[in-house]
């Protein structure tokens, strides 16, 4: 991943990443054995049929969240403060999309720990369509709920 946007797929569902987003995510992977997990929450909008996002900002860690090498909490307000203003000074086109979080290993993958913090966060948002990012330390995956479980979105390149 250069310094241009990424776009995701599956399904009929596209998720454009700015290169914003992506130096963050770059920047946060836990290269080192002592890195803890990165985390956040992610911000965006999308088109009038809901076929195509866009994420525009994410947060990072605040100093009331924490975490370890392999867990996280995130229980600091300044996520949900970061979409709600997003949502006011967009008028209402940005909206939160999901959530991102970093993993220790090259190709990330959900864990079970994963997949139940997801199913809360689409419980808490019934009918938006949610991403959930995982960066590894090599690549990015990107992951929505089907009716199959969750499925992992493709990389264009």
């Amino acid at each position: 991943m250069g310094d241009e946007n990424a776009i995701f797929k599956n399904g009929g569902i596209s998720l454009n990443i700015s290169k914003d987003a992506l130096a963050v995510w770059k920047n946060h992977r836990q290269i080192n054995a002592k890195d803890h997990e990165k985390f956040g929450v992610i911000i965006g909008s999308c088109s009038e049929i809901k076929d195509e996002y866009w994420v525009e900002s994410i947060t990072t860690p605040f100093p009331n969240d924490r975490s370890t090498r392999y867990s996280f909490l995130l229980r600091d307000r300044n996520h949900q403060k970061a979409v709600d203003l997003a949502f006011v000074e967009s008028g209402g086109t940005s909206i939160y999309l999901g959530t991102w979080h970093t993993h220790p290993e090259l190709i990330p993958t959900p864990s079970l720990i994963d997949k139940m913090d997801w199913l809360s966060c689409i419980g808490k948002n019934p009918g938006r369509q949610l991403f959930f990012v995982i960066v590894g330390t090599k690549e990015i995956r990107v992951f929505v709920r089907t009716s199959f479980g969750f499925t992992k979105l493709i990389m264009e390149s």
